[in-house]
């Protein structure tokens, strides 16, 4: 009878152990599809365009890149898909446009503009993803970010960071996929 019993435990303990088994794999299961399925970089940088245009907002001029510029008396506007881009004038001052696009049309859309230091950070497609923009304000000597849109379910989600940026400021920016992956680095002057 001990000795049914003792089996009669050991059996119950292999089945417990057999059960946390079953639910350690199921777990290191279900972390692997959650990694696997989440990728580092969610937009394949073999299959995205990258546009932009650096533009001196004295007299909209495109300083840099490809996107067309067409000058007014008191801004720069710069079509797009979305919305376009108005850069009002701004003597000494160096406005610039980032866009991303898969085959399907734009993804991402980043815009800075000199007068009154704004951020413009929008996510133009609802797939669930998004981009990252870090600033390093070299005159100052200090990095700010990350921007980024809270996504919600509209197609377009956008806005707008309002900064304190000295006049004059060469600015890098970085625009990222992920914390790791860098898209696009442009340059732009408060």
């Amino acid at each position: 009878m001990i000795m049914g019993r003792e089996m009669g435990n050991r059996f119950h303990l292999r089945l417990m152990s057999s059960r946390l088994e079953v639910g350690i794999i199921s777990l290191a299961t279900l972390a692997s599809v959650i990694v696997v399925g989440s990728p580092a970089q969610a937009y394949d940088n073999d299959r995205v365009d990258r546009r932009f245009a650096v533009v001196d907002t004295d007299n909209c001029v495109r300083v840099d890149g490809g996107l067309s510029v067409i000058a007014y008396s008191t801004y720069c506007q710069l079509n797009d898909s979305v919305d376009n881009s108005y850069f009002e004038k701004d003597a000494g001052a160096m406005a610039t446009k980032f866009e991303l696009h898969d085959s399907s049309g734009m993804l991402a859309k980043v815009e800075f503009h000199p007068l009154g230091e704004k951020l413009w950070v929008y996510d133009t497609r609802n797939d669930g993803d998004g981009v990252q923009v870090w600033l390093d304000v070299l005159c100052e000597g200090t990095g700010l970010g990350p921007f980024s849109v809270q996504g919600t379910d509209n197609t377009i989600d956008y806005a707008v960071f309002d900064l304190n940026i000295a006049e004059g400021c060469d600015i890098n920016v970085d625009i990222l996929d992920s914390p790791e992956d860098l898209l696009f680095k442009t340059q732009a002057v408060a």
